[in-house]
């Protein structure tokens, strides 16, 4: 049997969380919220940017987009009970034989699962609310660690998790999201020092 331990350091509020996932989330409808997104390696992550190159719109949990593998989208999206659903992009085949990606809003269930199927493995988990379980077969490569990172917009509110397989010693086992987990927390704490200061 696999054993493995997560990263207590950023786990905290993500194993909290988790324990949620027995049963349906209150519904928390968005009004008008966006972040920009980009679609590397198979994975809808938070981008970096500030400056995205199109725009889309959800008004409906329904909707689908065709999107571009490397561009930067600014995803806006009203009316949309984010709490328990999650955005998701799909490779999907097209009539001529090559793969389309496909950004929709698919729900989330009891039984989701992610399988981490070699170390170093990164994936991307948009939903603020549920984390999925987490399977490691039993020919993984190593035993390492999850860790687990929360991903924020340019609003500072938080979109999902990062969910990735390695050494928390490691430079490169922090995503690309934990800049922004960190920029988000110390802007938390100048504000709290701030009013407590009044």
């Amino acid at each position: 049997m696999k054993t493995f331990m997560v990263y207590g350091l950023l786990a905290i509020a993500a194993f909290a969380t988790s324990c949620k996932t027995a049963q349906m989330q209150e519904k928390r409808i968005a009004e008008k919220e966006e972040m920009v997104a980009v679609v590397e390696d198979g994975q809808l992550s938070p981008a970096q940017t500030a400056a995205p190159t199109r725009e889309v719109s959800f008004t409906s949990e329904d909707q689908e987009f065709e999107i571009s593998t490397g561009e930067p989208i600014r995803i806006k999206y009203d009316n949309i009970d984010v709490n328990n659903n999650r955005l998701h992009a799909e490779e999907v085949p097209a009539a001529d034989g090559t793969t389309r990606t496909i950004l929709r809003w698919v729900p989330v269930r009891m039984n989701d699962t992610l399988t981490i199927h070699k170390l170093g493995a990164r994936h991307t988990w948009l939903n603020p609310q549920v984390l999925p379980v987490i399977v490691l077969p039993d020919n993984i490569d190593k035993e390492e660690q999850i860790i687990i990172t929360p991903l924020y917009n340019y609003e500072n509110r938080r979109v999902g998790f990062e969910i990735r397989y390695g050494n928390h010693n490691d430079p490169e086992a922090f995503p690309p999201g934990s800049s922004r987990y960190k920029a988000v927390q110390e802007t938390r704490q100048r504000l709290n020092a701030v009013q407590g200061g009044k």
